[in-house]
């Protein structure tokens, strides 16, 4: 009971401590004044707070607009000078609005705080901030957002209606905002797909904050000059203040911050590049006319735009994917081209900009010259770091200017990685001293010089590859990882070479996409082996120290289609060699060495495929795997130069008619590995629902499910049909067996298993089936 007691004593006589610092006026009616009316606010207080929470909120504001109404009629007595005669109905209001609040009615405190800004009530910060979470609960918008969001997760559009009005209020009565109100107002814009109200919202901020920074400027000249006037003006204003008016700004403008240009950039680009079921929530109409508006900033040359880069990145990726002829489109490059060729810099874009504006003029656009122009814009103003240098080294390579992509390179300590110790071999010769590469190699030595990165690596064995040394590029992975080049690479432990792992696991796909295409530039199988085991290896590493479900892709598709245009180029080397003249043989190629080539090839080949078929599948649990076309035209290149060889590679073994136990062993071995081969990818291709060839679907590659394919169908593209054909021969029940004849001392991997017979007594069986698989094999000789 005290205590409760207590508690109300302190509540009623917080008024009273409040009325005590009311300041005497000079007017003593007015001070007299004052002090009856907070009394009755007392009484009216308590009044108005039990109505409220009793739940009768209509009496509790009927009872504050008579107060209010009493205050207003006695205020022409009062002198107009006087704060204090404001005090009891401000004090009023809060404790209506902190009723509000106990009482959980969040929307109708936001409804009373806006009609108190509007009468001119000033409302504490607190209780603003108070009533401004009460009616936006704090909502993140991420991207990607999955389509169509739980109408649970979305705020009520009335709530989101009243916050918009409550903001819109304190912006003209003067209250303080903080930047977590715009940011929850900004994710609720975004969650219901007002993409273009945001954006208008982003502006104002945007255009406020850039006028306060013009003002302020404008007041501490004004003030220089009147605080110590020089004799060229004479104590007069500076000549710049007669062109520009000082801008009216508003009180507690909130700086506009870049995290939101970035959600806002995001909702735009999830438009652009549409995902399923987005098209109902992001209308292209919409989307276009907020990157429009957002645009006009970069045309106005605002001093201060944060996350600027981003603007210029998404409308340079809608320039790639719209229609040029389109005015809005017409309109982005015209802004682009304008920024890339101003001969000064740009008042607040930042080095990020710029980096973007190097990729539009270089990659999108192909102008050296225009470039080059952006370089010096960006030489002046910042200093050239080293994604400066990467992104020119990278876009010159492409362009195919290899000799000022070298002189950079070379300018960045990048021959110092031991990979262009050697002399480079430029095509296109030196730079010429006055061109406008040459002035791009001055602009960067203007500057310190940066350390190379990870990125400059790769971009350096770019480089290398586009000038015709691809050895380069070896001899820089070689010197990152010498563990390439042991001879036990391939029989030592994980422990062994972890720290190897690491590194190769913390570096990008590109790198080793990179590296993939120097070894087959350099026609190395064992490197380029070498280096799917090395990735595939850090994966594990990394599968081990990760905690999630999937896993992200080292080796990517990129990567998986180079080597595998090698194995195809492989291949042709290899049909090329058994190429028989019209007797049937050159004596240019050894049998024993093309059966070897052909069985190593075919053993790595399967292993590859093995850990594609995974990656394609999910059972490797690797994220980010994107299965191209590029990629599925490779395979079926690839079953077509296979079929070709076996049956070129029959014909030539059959013509030479050697009997070397080697050359059988290895030929068996090779063909009980095709058939795996052939299945692996058409379930690569099955997975990834991709249509077959129309020579595909003659010999019967479509219908092949256990590891075996019709052979009396391949035709022209097929096998031999004398050539067993079998399943997986890894699985117990498949287990391959070899059979030596005495005929010929040849040997038969991998027979059917109505053929084999593995008990003793069924030897003599499987000798007769041996002998006929001979016969067949022969006759297929002499026809081709």
């Amino acid at each position: 009971m005290q205590a409760c007691f207590r508690s109300q004593f302190q509540r009623l006589s917080a008024p009273l401590k409040s009325i005590k610092s009311i300041p005497k006026a000079s007017n003593n009616t007015s001070y007299l004044l004052a002090r009856s009316l907070s009394t009755s606010t007392v009484t009216a207080a308590h009044t108005i707070r039990s109505a409220v929470l009793n739940g009768d909120v209509d009496r509790g504001y009927q009872l504050f607009t008579k107060y209010y109404n009493e205050e207003q009629c006695s205020s022409t007595v009062s002198s107009g000078e006087n704060a204090g005669t404001r005090q009891p109905s401000r004090y009023l209001a809060h404790v209506l609005l902190h009723a509000l609040h106990r009482g959980r009615h969040p929307l109708n405190a936001a409804v009373f705080t806006k009609m108190c800004m509007e009468r001119g009530i000033k409302i504490r910060g607190h209780t603003f901030s108070t009533v401004f979470a009460g009616i936006s609960p704090p909502c993140d918008y991420t991207v990607p957002v999955k389509r169509p969001i739980s109408t649970e997760k979305l705020p009520p559009i009335h709530l989101l209606t009243a916050t918009l009005g409550l903001l819109k209020a304190a912006r003209k009565s003067g209250h303080k905002q903080h930047s977590w109100m715009y940011d929850r107002v900004i994710n609720a814009f975004l969650l219901q797909g007002e993409v273009l109200t945001a954006a208008f919202l982003f502006i104002t901020l945007v255009k406020e904050w850039n006028a306060r920074r013009l003002a302020k400027a404008m007041d501490e000249a004004q003030a220089e000059v009147l605080e110590d006037p020089s004799p060229e003006t004479g104590g007069n204003r500076p000549s710049y203040a007669s062109e520009y008016r000082r801008p009216v700004v508003r009180p507690y403008v909130v700086a506009p911050q870049g995290v939101w240009l970035e959600k806002i950039t995001a909702a735009i680009e999830e438009d652009l590049y549409p995902l399923s079921n987005s098209a109902e929530n992001f209308p292209t109409g919409k989307i276009l006319t907020a990157l429009s508006v957002l645009v006009k900033l970069l045309e106005d040359d605002h001093s201060y735009l944060p996350g600027r880069w981003r603007l210029l990145q998404i409308t340079r990726s809608a320039l790639l994917r719209g229609n040029m002829d389109d005015a809005p489109y017409k309109r982005f490059h015209r802004i682009l081209q304008d920024l890339c060729q101003r001969s000064h810099p740009v008042p607040g874009v930042d080095l990020f900009s710029y980096h973007v504006l190097l990729r539009y003029s270089l990659r999108d656009q192909k102008s050296i010259e225009l470039g080059t122009n952006v370089l010096r814009a960006l030489c002046e103003s910042h200093k050239p770091s080293t994604v400066t240098y990467n992104i020119l080294i990278n876009e010159l390579t492409c362009l195919g200017d290899a000799a000022t992509a070298t002189a950079i390179t070379r300018l960045l300590g990048a021959e110092s990685l031991f990979a262009l110790n050697k002399p480079a071999r430029d095509s296109n010769g030196p730079v010429a001293g006055g061109s406008v590469q040459w002035r791009m190699v001055e602009y960067l030595s203007s500057h310190p010089i940066p350390r190379p990165d990870g990125y400059t690596v790769t971009t350096a064995m770019s480089e290398s590859i586009a000038r015709a040394d691809p050895h380069a590029a070896c001899r820089l992975l070689s010197q990152m990882f010498p563990e390439l080049h042991r001879a036990d690479f391939q029989s030592s432990k994980l422990s062994s070479c972890k720290p190897a792992l690491l590194r190769a696991a913390s570096l990008s796909p590109h790198f080793w996409a990179t590296a993939q295409r120097a070894a087959t530039e350099v026609k190395s199988l064992t490197l380029s082996t070498r280096i799917w085991r090395l990735v595939t290896r850090a994966e594990k590493i990394q599968r081990s120290s990760h905690t999630g479900d999937m896993l992200p892709s080292i080796y990517n598709v990129e990567a998986y289609t180079c080597q595998l245009q090698f194995f195809l180029s492989r291949l042709e080397g290899l049909q090329l060699s058994v190429q028989t003249s019209p007797e049937g043989y050159d004596g240019k190629c050894s049998p024993q060495a093309i059966t070897a080539q052909y069985s190593q090839l075919l053993d790595i080949m399967y292993d590859v495929l093995v850990t594609l078929r995974d990656r394609v599948t999910g059972k490797a649990r690797i994220s980010g795997f994107e299965f191209d076309d590029r990629i599925a035209r490779t395979l079926f290149a690839l079953v077509k130069a296979l079929l070709t060889l076996e049956n070129s590679l029959s014909a030539f073994l059959g013509y030479k008619g050697d009997s070397s136990t080697q050359i059988d062993s290895d030929w068996a071995d090779a063909c009980s590995q095709l058939p795996r081969i052939l299945g692996t990818v058409r379930k690569i291709t099955h997975h990834c629902q991709v249509p077959h060839p129309e020579w595909v679907l003659e010999v019967g590659f479509a219908s092949y499910k256990d590891g075996a394919i019709s052979t009396s169908s391949l035709g022209e593209h097929g096998a031999s049909p004398s050539v067993p054909l079998v399943p997986n021969g890894r699985s117990r029940k498949h287990r391959a067996f070899k059979i030596r004849y005495s005929t010929n001392n040849f040997r038969l991997s991998g027979l059917p298993k109505e053929v084999v017979r593995t008990g003793k007594k069924d030897k003599q069986d499987a000798s007769r089936a041996g002998k006929r698989l001979l016969r067949q094999l022969e006759q297929v000789s002499v026809r081709c």
